[in-house]
């Protein structure tokens, strides 16, 4: 990907930090594509790959599937147990504190067996900020920041680098995520108002089987207010 007008688009001239990451989706024929990018490590970017770590289990309507064993085509069981195709994959690694790198963090969190209810998940996982699930009152989205309680969902920094993937379906949904409910992607309504227009059309390239940001559509639920965090070493 191009990123000279992002450059231009920066305050003095200050070059981004980026991240590389990969999508894969399928075209108007019907074909699967393999795009890799370099995003900005800024938040709506990384939003977009930082949900679900490697060998994290998605139902499916042919069973239990780990997410990097997905591709666009498959179909993912909703919460309402109805199949939906996936029309898009993304992917990144997200690699531990490293003085080097200084990349913006991107806190990921262990949620542990029975955490939210009797096998919910039904084993321990690792998700990242826009791993999304019902709140307690039941009628937002929220990420897992707002359960964190430092033993059943804690904030973590893994030993080694970690692969985060996040799907899209045609229609944003809730699925199901090691016995949980999960948000699938979306940008949410108005996360891209503020950006420039050489952001905004940097961020749509991400995502080849989409024209316009209002092809997300609407979303299954709203989203709660995110809680405050605290920015760590570079992740």
């Amino acid at each position: 990907m191009d990123i000279a007008r992002l450059m231009e688009q920066m305050p003095g001239g200050k070059r981004p930090q980026l991240r590389p990451c990969r999508a894969t989706w399928m075209d108007t024929r019907g074909d699967i594509q393999d795009t890799r990018f370099l995003i900005p490590a800024h938040a709506v970017f990384e939003a977009a790959f930082c949900a679900f770590a490697r060998g994290t289990l998605i139902d499916t309507d042919t069973g239990p599937t780990a997410i990097e064993d997905l591709l666009p085509g498959d179909k993912v069981l909703t919460s309402d147990g109805t199949g939906q195709a996936v029309t898009w994959i993304g992917t990144t690694t997200l690699v531990p504190v490293d003085p080097s790198a200084r990349l913006r963090s991107v806190p990921l969190y262990r949620v542990m067996t029975d955490a939210f209810g009797l096998a919910r998940p039904i084993s321990p996982m690792i998700a990242g900020p826009s791993a999304r699930v019902p709140g307690r009152s039941g009628q937002g989205l929220c990420s897992l920041a707002a359960f964190e309680d430092g033993v059943q969902v804690a904030r973590i920094t893994p030993p080694s680098p970690v692969e985060m993937f996040h799907l899209c379906l045609k229609d944003h949904a809730l699925i199901r995520v090691g016995g949980l409910d999960f948000e699938t992607y979306h940008p949410g309504h108005g996360a891209l108002s503020e950006m420039r227009p050489a952001m905004r059309d940097l961020f749509l390239k991400l995502f080849p089987q989409i024209d316009h940001v209002a092809d997300f559509g609407l979303m299954v639920q709203p989203r709660e207010p995110e809680p405050p965090t605290e920015d760590a070493s570079a992740a």
